[in-house]
């Protein structure tokens, strides 16, 4: 019964369709129908599927069939890009070179797009390339900042030293020195007292068991029954004692 109605449904579609050139081949139908047909078209290398069936089309100059049995049965060859049907070659500028891809083009290093050509990086005195393809692709050397299209020397005063290229001064002041406009000053630390390295004032802390009072460190006086808390600035009462009038008290049991 199955092949009795496969042949009558080929039938049907030779007889209204001639199966004209260009269409899906006989064999390749009776052989789907045959085998159960799905309603896709497994159509050959070189062809191309539509609502009719599979078509040839000849592949445009510099390419090459595809194995896909859906859609563009064609791709363009390495260094040829698609348009308007055809396979034109990537016309790459001076200075540039085709992508991995081979359906585009980059600059070499040195120089950045610029339309449809690579014009070079000027690269100021004392300026040096860094990677990427910008125009804005350099840097300035070691003890220079970046000023518009120029590197401009650093003025580092006495008591500092230079830092990395990209700090907005390109400088800082040696540790013991604050900075004051554009010179560095020595930071007055007191008795009982240390260096942090923190940026911000005082630059100074008072040593375990002392407190800071205005610009001087003042021994902790520590009552009985107590000891320095963590922060070293502060005294607490051992438990159970509890803190009354600067000293440590046994707390009242109510009864």
């Amino acid at each position: 019964m199955r092949q009795i109605l496969a042949t009558l449904l080929l039938g049907l579609l030779w007889s209204e369709q001639h199966v004209s050139a260009g269409s899906m081949p006989f064999q390749t139908l009776a052989s789907n129908i045959g085998e159960g047909y799905t309603g896709r078209l497994e159509c050959s290398l070189g062809e191309s599927s539509d609502k009719n069936g599979c078509r040839s089309k000849k592949p445009p100059l510099n390419s090459f069939p595809t194995n896909r049995n859906y859609g563009q049965s064609w791709e363009c060859k390495w260094g040829y890009r698609q348009k308007d049907g055809l396979c034109l070659e990537i016309d790459v500028p001076v200075n540039g070179y085709l992508d991995d891809t081979g359906k585009s083009w980059s600059c070499n290093r040195g120089f950045f797009v610029s339309g449809e050509k690579c014009d070079a990086i000027k690269v100021p005195l004392n300026g040096y390339l860094r990677d990427g393809s910008s125009k804005s692709g350099w840097e300035c050397d070691r003890g220079y900042l970046k000023e518009q299209d120029k590197c401009l020397r650093v003025v580092v005063p006495k008591n500092a030293h230079l830092i990395g290229g990209f700090s907005f001064k390109g400088w800082e002041c040696n540790r013991g020195y604050r900075k004051v406009k554009k010179t560095c000053s020595k930071v007055v630390v007191p008795r009982n007292a240390f260096l942090t390295g923190d940026p911000y004032p005082p630059y100074w802390r008072c040593n375990r068991g002392y407190r800071k009072i205005t610009d001087t460190c003042v021994k902790i006086i520590v009552p009985r029954n107590a000891h320095i808390k963590y922060s070293g600035a502060d005294w607490a009462c051992n438990r159970p004692y509890i803190k009354k009038n600067q000293r440590c008290a046994l707390p009242e049991i109510t009864k």
